[in-house]
């Protein structure tokens, strides 16, 4: 390799070191690797490792526009977050880019930390007693407070082992590119679509820049196309329009 093609292989990514494991990878198996996935991505498809490499700035900046365009569009009870692990079945943990799902306690890690009852009694001993001294006003003034920052995030960061549902979520979205799309733009949806996820999301940073798809009968099919500088529409699941990236 010379230089020139050095430089255009770009920084070099660690997807996690070679793992010994004789027989099909469990879903124990894939969440004890930890630390052992590296900065890609690490997903598991019926029992065997799938790994890629971590997104690209411009991967990045395309998640936080669609991001922020699902936000807006959102109503109430729907929350998007990703990455997050997404169970679609026995042995089978996918991570997609995003995802828009029924509002939960993404932040805490399955079968980890109290009751809803145990965080309540713990955010209450936390409070000091210089602010319990200063009256309801006053604590009522610092929840409100709280509350407006913690909508004005727009990604709550999901724990690291939290695992996500298939039956939870409504839509899945995925962000691709011409280049080393394959897994994202074929193979991955038809296991959400085995997993009967209501509606696929497709957005390339090139172009086609938009699709979405509904699952009918075990398949995906195309009801909304957007490309070039078209935006794209869509009046289900939910009213929602994409624009393109402005160049």
């Amino acid at each position: 390799m010379d230089d020139t093609e050095r430089e255009d292989a770009g920084p070099e990514v660690s997807v996690g070191p070679p793992v010994e494991h004789r027989g099909p990878w469990s879903e124990a198996d894939y969440r004890a690797l930890g630390e052992a996935r590296g900065t890609g991505r690490v997903e598991l498809v019926d029992g065997a490792l799938l790994i890629g490499p971590g997104p690209t700035d411009e991967d990045e900046r395309t998640v936080a526009r669609t991001r922020a365009a699902l936000e807006e569009a959102l109503p109430d009870g729907l929350c998007v977050v990703g990455p997050v692990a997404l169970r679609m079945g026995p042995d089978c943990v996918l991570v997609p880019d995003l995802l828009v799902m029924r509002a939960p306690d993404v932040m805490r890690a399955p079968d980890k930390g109290g009751t809803d009852a145990d965080t309540d009694d713990t955010g209450d001993d936390a409070v000091g007693d210089t602010e319990r001294d200063a009256g309801d006003d006053t604590k009522s003034d610092t929840k409100s407070d709280t509350e407006s920052d913690t909508e004005s995030e727009a990604d709550p960061a999901p724990h690291p082992d939290a695992v996500v549902d298939a039956a939870e979520v409504l839509m899945v979205a995925e962000i691709v590119g011409s280049e080393h799309g394959a897994v994202d733009r074929v193979f991955k949806p038809l296991l959400y679509a085995r997993a009967r996820l209501p509606y696929l999301l497709l957005v390339d940073h090139q172009v086609p820049f938009a699709s979405a798809s509904m699952v009918i009968s075990g398949r995906y099919h195309e009801y909304a196309r957007a490309s070039g500088s078209d935006e794209l529409e869509l009046e289900e699941p939910f009213r929602l329009r994409i624009r393109p990236p402005e160049k």
